[in-house]
C-alpha cells in the first residue's frame, strides 16, 4: 500500500494519476476536502481508500493499515500569505513529524514535501 497525504490537492492527485499509470490503485488517500472544489481531483482516480487527515493519524499509529510500503507526504500547507503560525507549524512540521516516527524504524519509503 502507499499512503498519499494531500492526494486531493492538485500535485498529490498528480500522484495519485501517475500511480494508477503504472497499474498500482493499492491507494489510501488522505486529505481534507474541505469547502473548495478540490474533491473534484479525485474523479477518475483508482484509489482504495479515503481518510480525512484528522483521523488519519491515530489510525496510523494503531497499524490499521497493514503493509505499508510508501508513504508520500503533500499535505503541508504551501500558502506564502499564511500568517497563522500555529497552523504552519501543526500541518507542516508536528503532522509531518508524527507521520514519520514509527514508520522510518520499520523502514517504510518516505517521501516528505515540507
Amino acid at each position: 500500500m502507499v499512503i498519499v497525504t494531500g492526494g486531493a490537492g492538485f500535485i498529490g492527485s498528480a500522484i495519485v494519476w501517475r500511480l494508477n499509470n503504472l497499474n498500482f490503485d493499492d491507494i489510501l488517500i488522505v486529505d481534507s476536502l474541505g469547502t473548495d472544489e478540490k474533491w473534484k481531483n479525485l474523479v477518475g482516480l483508482g484509489f482504495k481508500d479515503f481518510i480525512h487527515k484528522d483521523d488519519f493519524l491515530p489510525l496510523l499509529h494503531s497499524s490499521s493499515f497493514g503493509k505499508i510500503d510508501s508513504i508520500i507526504h503533500m499535505g503541508a500547507n504551501y500558502s506564502t500569505t499564511e500568517k497563522d503560525a500555529d497552523s504552519l507549524l501543526k500541518n507542516n512540521y508536528n503532522y509531518p513529524n508524527r507521520l514519520t516516527k514509527k514508520h522510518l524504524k520499520k523502514n517504510t519509503r518516505i517521501s516528505n514535501n515540507t
